[in-house]
C-alpha cells in the first residue's frame, strides 16, 4: 500500500503520505480525507470477510451494514467505476438477504466483494492531485 520514495529508497505508508500532503498544505484536502476514510472502511470490511472467527453470513452482513454502507454514503468522492461495482454488489446482497442466504452463497458474495475491495487498492496509493473519478 505504500508508495516508494525514489530519492531515499524508503517506502511510505498511507498515513505518512497523508501527513506529507497535510504538511505541504495540499489544496486537495477532500481527496486526502476521502482516501483515508475509504482505506479505513475498506480494510475493516476486508478483515471481516477473511476472518475465520465469524460466520461468512455474519461477516457479510457486518461488512455491508457497517462499512460498505458508509462508503456508499460518500459516493460523490469515490471513482464512478468503483461506486457502480459496490452498488451492484450491495444490490445482490440485499436481494439474496431477502430470499435467505446459504453459507455457500454468503461465501460467493463475500468473494465478489473482496474482488472489488482489492480493485480499490490503486486508489489508496493515488497521487494526491489525481482525478479520482478516472480510477476504476
Amino acid at each position: 500500500m505504500g508508495k516508494g520514495n525514489a530519492a531515499s529508497g524508503k517506502t511510505q505508508s498511507f498515513s505518512e503520505l497523508l501527513q506529507e500532503e497535510l504538511v505541504k498544505g495540499s489544496e486537495d484536502w477532500d481527496t486526502a480525507v476521502t482516501l483515508a476514510f475509504a482505506a479505513e472502511q475498506s480494510t475493516a470490511a476486508a478483515q471481516l470477510l477473511i476472518s475465520d472467527k465469524i460466520t461468512p453470513l455474519d461477516a457479510l452482513r457486518l461488512a455491508y451494514d457497517k462499512y460498505i454502507s458508509s462508503l456508499l454514503e460518500n459516493t460523490h468522492f469515490l471513482p464512478i467505476g468503483i461506486t457502480a461495482k459496490l452498488l451492484s454488489a450491495q444490490s445482490k446482497y440485499v436481494h439474496a438477504k431477502e430470499r435467505g442466504i446459504s453459507t455457500e452463497h454468503a461465501r460467493r458474495l463475500a468473494s465478489e466483494l473482496m474482488v472489488i475491495l482489492r480493485q480499490r487498492a490503486p486508489l489508496f496509493s493515488a497521487e494526491p492531485h489525481r482525478d479520482l473519478h478516472r480510477i476504476a
